[in-house]
């Protein structure tokens, strides 16, 4: 091939790849889900109000899991015991310790039959 046709064939090549990317810059508009709909549709996420769900509340114990031995809270600093249904953080005593949970095992519920389900 002569320097000619060399040049001629690469500004073919250049002009075919400049058309194509036209065509996808100027081309027909994306009509799928994700592109016609806003980030996060249908989550708690989502920027149109419409669209938006509250989030989920967690529930107070796992499902099929229920809360077994004593239940109490006890100061980091001071060792009193408290309720669980106090609803205090911390301790009443001079530092004001932080409540921590004692006792709290999980199992799993019993559910009768055979197969342990």
């Amino acid at each position: 091939m002569s320097n000619k046709e060399e040049h001629a064939a690469t500004l073919s090549t250049e002009h075919a790849r400049a058309a194509k990317q036209d065509y996808i810059l100027k081309g027909p508009k994306a009509d799928s889900w994700s592109a016609t709909k806003p980030a996060y549709a249908y989550t708690s996420l989502c920027s149109d109000p419409k669209r938006r769900r509250s989030p989920r509340q967690k529930p107070e114990h796992p499902k099929g899991i229920s809360p077994f031995g004593s239940t109490e809270m006890i100061c980091l600093i001071c060792r009193k015991h408290w309720p669980v249904d106090c609803g205090c953080k911390n301790c009443d005593c001079k530092s004001r310790g932080h409540l921590y949970s004692m006792g709290v095992y999980y199992q799993r519920k019993a559910r009768g039959g055979t197969n342990g389900n």
